[in-house]
């Protein structure tokens, strides 16, 4: 007998205690962040494996702790030689710029 995929009811549902809210929030950043790294390399003429000698991101406490738990990842993925990370709690969210 086969089993029907297309009736709503037969679809898995998430169990909602497994949600990790700020895990979630912490991937947005890093995709958010790395897909600004790489506009930044194609608005220089830059290969996407070429090196960026400086990175500075200013953020407020709550994204400062994530951006320190996904540091490794920025700086890997965009291939980051120094990436500064500072705390700024006049900032909304967070900033990159990418020169001393």
């Amino acid at each position: 007998m086969k089993h029907d995929c297309s009736k709503p009811e037969t679809w898995p549902v998430a169990d909602e205690k497994l949600v990790d809210l700020d895990a979630e929030e912490t991937g947005e950043i890093a995709r958010d962040i790395v897909s600004q790294i790489r506009k930044y390399k194609s608005d220089k003429g830059m290969s996407l494996g070429a090196e960026l000698e400086y990175v500075h991101i200013s953020a407020n406490s709550e994204n400062y702790v994530r951006l320190e738990k996904i540091r490794l990842d920025i700086s890997g993925t965009g291939k980051i030689k120094d990436l500064e990370l500072y705390e700024d709690e006049e900032m909304e969210k967070y900033a990159i710029t990418f020169e001393k």
